[in-house]
């Protein structure tokens, strides 16, 4: 389906050589039911389906020999059921990785990250973890105690799921981390002309 690696700075690459200084892009948030870029879960984070696995094995996060052990997928079909669970399976992975071998330097870019985006940060990454947690789907009924936002509540939420918590904001600091990146060097392609 793509992702912020290579493959996009190659297209970025393709587009200033045909002389294009403009590229819209769907919108970039997690998806709901039906995969559509238009039906987004948050109006701030970040689809982690995105994020360059090439990339984490370039930080060390990933292994490229584990990563080639994955199940082949067509190459001209996006099948987001298959998708979605060796991605996610490979993010938890790459966060098991950070958390056991990030540098100082990493530990401190992440830590600032989410301070600086604690504004819909903490609320997504609850959100998504009770999700997850509760194995919410479309019409479920799972997060009606903590959806009224009483705070002891949300807070005991918090305590009972923090690895998961973190593991959500890592995905997130990966994202935009990446998306950043890749934003970077299409304005720097743009300011060259």
């Amino acid at each position: 389906m793509g992702d912020l690696g290579q493959w996009a700075y190659t297209f970025i690459d393709w587009l200033e050589a045909a002389g294009q200084t403009i590229w819209q892009v769907l919108p970039l948030g997690p998806t709901s039911y039906g995969d559509s870029p238009y039906q987004s879960l948050s109006t701030f984070a970040g689809n982690p389906l995105l994020i360059s696995f090439d990339k984490l094995v370039a930080e060390g996060w990933l292994l490229a020999e584990r990563c080639s052990q994955s199940p082949e997928l067509p190459a001209l079909l996006v099948d987001f059921g298959t998708s979605l669970p060796i991605t996610i399976r490979w993010l938890a992975k790459a966060y098991t990785r950070f958390d056991a071998t990030a540098s100082a330097a990493q530990r401190s870019d992440f830590v600032a990250w989410c301070s600086q985006e604690a504004y819909w940060l903490d609320d997504w990454v609850l959100f998504i973890a009770l999700k997850n947690f509760y194995g919410v789907s479309r019409g479920s009924n799972g997060l009606k105690v903590e959806a009224l936002r009483d705070p002891a509540v949300l807070e005991t939420s918090r305590v009972k799921l923090p690895a998961a918590y973190d593991e959500q904001k890592f995905r997130q600091w990966l994202f935009f981390k990446q998306w950043h990146e890749l934003k970077a060097y299409a304005n720097n392609k743009v300011s060259d002309w």
